[in-house]
């Protein structure tokens, strides 16, 4: 589900949020069927049974990124897939 060559670069959490930063070889996505598939594996793993709320993926530590085809920059935080939807947490509303 997750690319294989995948590397998790760091991991931390603040005010519920967890950052999760991984490296650019999450991005290849040649045997994905489902782009939704991935970064909800992420965030399921994460909040399931946890006190975080919402997960942040960046790529090489930056949130302007494009995966599959689309422009991600300005997105921020999943929260828990059950909420159907992306709700976006500016990266403003995340530090503070």
């Amino acid at each position: 589900m997750i690319p294989a060559e995948t590397k998790v670069l760091s991991v931390s959490v603040k005010d519920h949020i967890c950052y999760v930063n991984l490296d650019k070889g999450f991005l290849d996505t040649t045997n994905v069927m489902n782009p939704e598939l991935p970064v909800y594996a992420i965030v399921n793993t994460i909040i399931e049974g946890s006190s975080i709320g919402r997960v942040q993926i960046l790529i090489d530590g930056k949130t302007n990124v494009n995966y599959m085809g689309e422009d991600k920059s300005g997105k921020a935080a999943f929260p828990k897939p059950e909420y159907c939807g992306r709700g976006v947490v500016s990266e403003e509303q995340a530090a503070s």
